[in-house]
């Protein structure tokens, strides 16, 4: 299935009373959706094509109500009938990844985390979480997703000896402490530098689509714990008790034990991360995704041998992993090699 640029244009003029006078394709990221920058009659869109219409019918839900709530998404002009294709706002196309390491992206980071925790708490409140896809609040099998995606899509393509059996334990272990956590909030699920535009100074959150119910820290640890972003640990430490303080704004937390769940859910992350990057890039051969395999094992070893992990009984997992960086294993028929270097 693909896209019809006729519908763009259709959708472009039912929008903007002009016709289209051109389209350029954008720049594809990680995801299977076709951007396109379309403009005729002093105005400009972002036209999108995505073949799930579940998850784009989750995108237009979760969009439509937090940009009432004063949330920075891009407006949702049109939707077609076949609601795969669809217009957006065009928020620029400076991401705040492109920024990272640039003079002042500091206060960036700060106002994008600000913005989070306001999306988080407050920019979802009364929203029907039914219209989530593929489900409606971050539980086991969503965590098991998570896992199951490591598990196959990396362990076992790399081609490490397992135990199922010790596997599942730990895996069962993580899951029962993550439970643990207040649940009741907007969780991005997929919350990184890449999918936070800087348009006119201010952040802008794309790639919501995956969104539910859930807790607080997921997002926060995906965003500094993003490998690519290469953030140090002063900075990670700093830009947290940020975030934490814009949290107590909002709503009532425990900051150490929000901590101490917080690596845990950077864990659960990087072996999500780990899974995808298995599939895009080692089996799909995707470049940008095998670059961040080396310091995604890295920064899950660290925190394991740093005890940032010690509320979890997940030794086998952790053996595992450290077996991953300090052996390196040779993945067939692709040519690359899973070397740890010292962090």
């Amino acid at each position: 299935m693909t896209y019809n640029e006729q519908i763009f244009r259709d959708l472009f003029y039912s929008w903007a009373q002009a016709p289209a006078e051109s389209i350029t394709a954008l720049k594809a990221a990680g995801s299977d959706r076709h951007y396109f920058r379309i403009s005729g009659g002093g105005k400009q869109a972002i036209a999108t094509f995505g073949a799930n219409r579940l998850e784009n019918k989750a995108f237009f839900a979760i969009g439509r109500h937090a940009y009432q709530q004063g949330v920075k998404v891009p407006a949702i002009y049109a939707v077609a009938d076949d609601e795969l294709h669809y217009l957006q706002e065009d928020v620029g196309g400076t991401s705040l990844f492109d920024l990272l390491g640039a003079s002042g992206d500091n206060q960036l980071l700060k106002k994008t985390l600000e913005a989070l925790a306001f999306m988080q708490v407050k920019g979802l409140q009364g929203f029907d979480y039914e219209q989530c896809y593929p489900v409606a609040s971050f539980d086991r099998q969503s965590i098991f997703w998570d896992l199951n995606y490591f598990k196959y899509n990396f362990l076992k393509f790399i081609k490490i000896d397992i135990d199922e059996v010790q596997l599942e334990r730990d895996f069962n272990r993580l899951a029962d402490y993550l439970l643990t956590t207040d649940c009741s909030f907007f969780m991005y699920r997929d919350f990184q530098s890449r999918n936070v535009m800087i348009h006119n100074g201010k952040p802008r959150f794309i790639d919501f689509q995956g969104g539910r119910r859930g807790p607080l820290a997921y997002d926060a640890a995906s965003f500094l714990f993003q490998a690519r972003a290469n953030f140090s640990e002063q900075d990670r430490e700093s830009l947290l008790q940020y975030y934490l303080d814009a949290l107590e704004k909002l709503t009532t937390i425990n900051k150490s034990a929000f901590i101490e769940q917080w690596y845990a859910f950077a864990f659960l992350k990087g072996l999500q991360n780990l899974g995808t990057y298995g599939y895009r890039g080692l089996f799909e051969q995707k470049a940008m995704f095998t670059q961040s395999i080396t310091q995604t094992v890295n920064i899950l070893c660290s925190l394991i041998n740093n005890n940032k992990l010690k509320q979890l009984s997940c030794d086998y997992l952790f053996e595992t992993l450290n077996k991953v960086r300090g052996t390196g294993c040779e993945v067939q028929g692709v040519g690359c090699r899973v070397r740890g270097a010292t962090s």
